[in-house]
């Protein structure tokens, strides 16, 4: 979208609004199936975010974790939507950063619902279609996933179709909501999305969340990838002074840190593999200290986690990857 075209963003509140005259128009359906198979539930509570300034399908508490202008459907003005470039991984806030030719991408979000959460998946599709495509939505505290059953969503789940930069190509956002309750007992889980289709179609992301000093945080594992450029470009906005490797943490979207946490800092921690349980790597903590430069706030306590085990999900191991 061209946000210096006056009645740009006025067509696109029009297409965000009327996600079935969308529907049509793309030769969509919009029923998306489930996998009911698991008995065991996980309550999900709370209510749509229906602030979203630029009409583009993302909450506003959302857009600043990855760097975007809520008022402005194309932060970094290279031709495609924040949302499509949260679904096809490249970076929302930096024009150099285009997605690439893969004919399906998937993003997910969590962000705050009052004592609760809002899951944010992102899709996009080259085919324009979501017929015969299953989104699977789920929970890992140890290592089986437990699948969230339709009946757990309610009627506040919605799905959002917004235009893509190529007419006749799928982008949508499906926002479903998440009780805190997974984050009992342990304190930590991983959240994850998963998009199947025929022809071998699978692309999934997942975020581990830890509620730490009575804060609830998303936790970022800092790998290097082609080009040089690190692994949470899309989720921290300022990363100076951080090489590769180790995890940080700072609070999810729409979350408040605690009074005591250091603005403009982040817990660093240095890991070391212990080993695997089913789709997730267990970490062991060998080094941990705020570092500055960062857009997030740190825990003082930080340096504390040393010899602590943190569990962390890969969404390449759920596709197979």
């Amino acid at each position: 979208m061209n946000d210096s075209d006056p009645n740009a963003r006025s067509r696109w509140l029009q297409w965000s609004r009327w996600p079935g005259i969308v529907a049509v128009a793309l030769g969509v359906g919009v029923a998306v199936a489930w996998n009911l198979a698991r008995p065991r539930v996980v309550l999900a509570a709370g209510t749509p975010l229906n602030s979203d300034s630029d009409g583009d399908g993302l909450p506003n508490a959302l857009e600043p974790e990855f760097g975007c202008d809520p008022y402005h459907v194309d932060t970094d003005g290279d031709g495609y939507s924040d949302t499509e470039e949260l679904a096809r991984r490249s970076s929302p806030s930096q024009s150099s950063s285009v997605p690439g030719n893969a004919t399906a991408g998937l993003g997910l979000a969590v962000v705050a619902n009052g004592l609760n959460f809002r899951l944010v998946t992102m899709i996009y599709l080259a085919d324009g279609s979501l017929t015969n495509k299953t989104l699977k939505l789920g929970v890992i505290k140890s290592s089986t996933p437990v699948y969230l059953p339709k009946a757990a969503l309610g009627m506040s789940a919605s799905l959002t179709v917004v235009p893509a930069a190529v007419p006749g190509q799928l982008v949508a956002v499906y926002e479903s909501p998440l009780s805190a309750t997974i984050l009992r007992g342990s304190g930590s889980a991983a959240v994850f999305s998963m998009l199947s289709g025929p022809g071998g179609l699978k692309v999934a992301d997942a975020v581990n969340l830890a509620k730490i000093s009575d804060a609830v945080c998303q936790r970022f594992v800092l790998t290097t990838q082609p080009g040089g450029s690190t692994g949470t470009t899309l989720q921290v906005s300022s990363q100076q002074g951080t090489g590769a490797g180790g995890v940080v943490f700072k609070p999810i979207a729409g979350g408040s840190p605690p009074a005591t946490w250091t603005p403009g800092e982040i817990c660093n921690q240095t890991t070391s593999l212990v080993g695997y349980s089913g789709a997730a790597a267990i970490e062991e903590v060998i080094a941990a200290g705020c570092e500055s430069g960062w857009d997030a706030y740190c825990d003082p306590t930080c340096s504390a986690s040393v010899g602590t085990t943190i569990t962390i999900l890969d969404p390449a191991v759920l596709v197979g990857g």
